[in-house]
């Protein structure tokens, strides 16, 4: 999980560089090259093969198994977006030996999972708390939820996404000790996404801040996954600096380096959460006067004075 990328400069996990070494070895160059080829030809993100892995019924031999109506509304175009990946997979678990690996590495990866495992509960506590939702995150849903901590991944990658009933809330390896935090922005999507999606012409009314964001995130990036995300983001730092008692300005660094990524909303909702905090009212009924504060001129010239300042 997580391709090629090897970018952190004390390395990844341990147990992801002994596997990948392991597969360099035991698969000829030959096959490695048809699985590059496959991905340069499809591309998309590491949710996408995550989601498609989900979708599967297996192993040893692999196939789709998908209720669309149980589902994020997204998981049917990953699947049609990655055709015959379920064949190929089938050939990948036989040819990489992956169930003799899973003998092996299966105990160690399990150990490292269940050391996030006891937190899970506690993060989305302080996240009902934080949003003051009317009904607890998830306590109606009736499939599974499903955490899974996985060291195979790189370093801070992370995915969430409801296939076939079951909510899956998947992170990699992050710095220092498992905690709460480590589960605030996956299952913050839960919330915030259901009220974000009610307010779609509001959000379009800023849709001039999409293109100052794309400049960072890409051209594929649309305005409702800039918002969501930045609020998203920007709620995870406030939650973790206070979990870790963090200073104010060690807060407002963790938001500003958010911003320059290109979520071009995180400034603006730190400081305007105050006000929200300070009131009684759920972050679902308060989203409007949030939006309403938003005055998009002084966006374009804040980011305008970032971007000379220190983004190039």
């Amino acid at each position: 999980g997580g391709f090629d990328l090897e970018y952190r400069s004390d390395g990844m996990h341990p147990i992801r560089a002994e596997v990948r070494k392991l597969l360099q070895e035991r698969l000829p160059e030959t096959y490695q090259d048809s699985i590059r080829s496959y991905y340069s030809s499809h591309g998309h993100s590491l949710g996408y093969y995550g989601t498609f892995a989900f979708a599967l019924e297996g192993p040893p031999t692999f196939s789709l198994v998908f209720e669309d109506e149980t589902s994020s509304g997204w998981v049917d175009e990953i699947i049609e977006d990655l055709p015959e990946l379920d064949g190929r997979l089938t050939a990948f678990y036989r040819r990489a030996g992956i169930g003799e690996l899973w003998r092996t590495y299966g105990p160690r990866l399990q150990t490292e999972h269940d050391k996030y495992k006891p937190y899970a509960s506690t993060a989305l506590d302080h996240l009902n708390a934080y949003f003051r939702a009317d009904d607890f995150v998830f306590q109606d849903h009736r499939g599974k939820i499903i955490t899974a901590y996985s060291p195979l991944l790189s370093f801070f990658t992370a995915f969430t996404v409801t296939v076939n009933g079951d909510v899956y809330l998947v992170f990699g390896p992050q710095p220092g000790e498992p905690s709460p935090a480590s589960y605030y922005h996956e299952a913050a999507h839960h919330i915030v996404g259901p009220f974000i999606d009610k307010h779609v012409s509001e959000i379009e009314s800023h849709l001039a801040l999409l293109p100052l964001a794309q400049e960072r995130l890409g051209g594929n990036s649309t305005w409702k996954t800039v918002v969501e995300e930045s609020l998203v983001r920007t709620v995870d730092k406030i939650l973790s600096g206070r979990l870790h008692d963090a200073s104010q300005e060690e807060v407002a660094t963790m938001v500003e380096n958010e911003y320059e990524r290109g979520y071009i909303l995180s400034l603006f909702l730190y400081e305007a959460l105050s006000a929200y905090e300070a009131s009684d009212v759920s972050m679902e009924a308060y989203f409007p006067t949030l939006l309403s504060a938003l005055d998009v001129e002084l966006e374009q010239r804040r980011w305008r004075k970032l971007s000379s300042d220190t983004l190039d």
